[in-house]
C-alpha cells in the first residue's frame, strides 16, 4: 500500500513540482497493476487534508482525480499526515498482510496546527512517533531547495527514510519511491518465507 501525502499549499504552487508528482503517481500506478500494489493520494492545504484518491490500482481513475487537485492556501502538514495514517489503517483492516508505505512529499513548511494555538512541531513529532506502533514505513521526500531540518527530523522520529534530491525530476522521485517499495516488500516476503 503506497500512500502519497502531498503538500498542495501556496509554497508548492509551481507547475513543475505539480507535474512531476502527478507523473510519478501515474507511473507508480502503471507498476501497481503488475505488482498488485495499490496507491492512494492525500493532499493538504488551507485548514485541512483531503483524501483525493482512495487506494486503487486504476490509472484512469487516478488521472481523473489528479486533474482536479487545487493548489493554494496555508500548510496543515499535521492534518495531511494524520489523514494518510487513517487512510492506511482503514485499508490494513481489509488487507492485514499488506506492506504500508507513506510517502510524504514536502518542502518542509508547516504553518497550521491541528489544535488552535498548538505547537506545530510538537504535534508533527507526536504523530510521527506513532509510526512504529502502526508499523507504517515512511519515506520523506524533501523537495525544498536547500533541505529542511523539519523534514529530516520527521523521518528520524518515524524511523523512516529521508530523501532530498539535488534536482527534483520525475526520475529521481520515482526511483526513490520505487527503491523504498522494493526494499520493504523484499523484507516482507523474506519474513513470510521464514514463517
Amino acid at each position: 500500500l503506497i500512500n502519497i501525502v502531498f503538500d498542495t499549499s501556496d509554497s508548492m504552487d509551481e507547475k513543475e513540482k505539480i507535474k512531476i508528482t502527478t507523473d510519478v503517481v501515474l507511473a507508480l500506478l502503471k507498476d501497481a497493476y503488475q505488482r498488485r500494489d495499490r496507491v492512494s493520494l492525500v493532499t493538504y492545504s488551507g485548514r485541512s487534508a483531503e483524501l483525493v484518491l482512495p487506494f486503487t490500482s486504476s490509472v484512469e481513475s487516478a488521472k481523473r482525480y489528479l486533474e482536479k487537485v487545487p493548489f493554494g492556501g496555508t500548510t496543515p502538514m499535521v492534518s495531511g499526515i494524520l489523514t494518510g495514517v487513517e487512510t492506511i489503517l482503514q485499508e490494513l483492516k481489509r488487507e492485514p498482510s499488506a506492506v504500508p508505505i507513506m510517502i510524504l512529499v514536502t518542502d518542509g513548511t508547516a504553518n497550521v496546527p491541528l489544535n488552535r494555538g498548538g505547537s506545530i512541531e510538537r504535534e508533527l513529532l507526536q504523530v510521527c512517533k506513532g509510526f512504529n506502533d502502526y508499523r507504517i514505513n515512511m519515506l520523506v521526500v524533501d523537495i525544498s531547495r536547500n533541505g529542511s531540518d523539519l523534514a529530516q527530523k520527521l523521518a528520524d522520529v518515524a524511523c523512516g527514510k529521508y530523501y532530498h534530491p539535488v534536482l527534483l525530476s520525475k526520475e529521481t522521485l520515482y526511483s526513490a519511491i520505487k527503491g523504498e517499495r522494493d526494499d520493504l516488500t523484499d523484507i516482507a516476503s523474506s519474513a513470510s518465507n521464514i514463517r
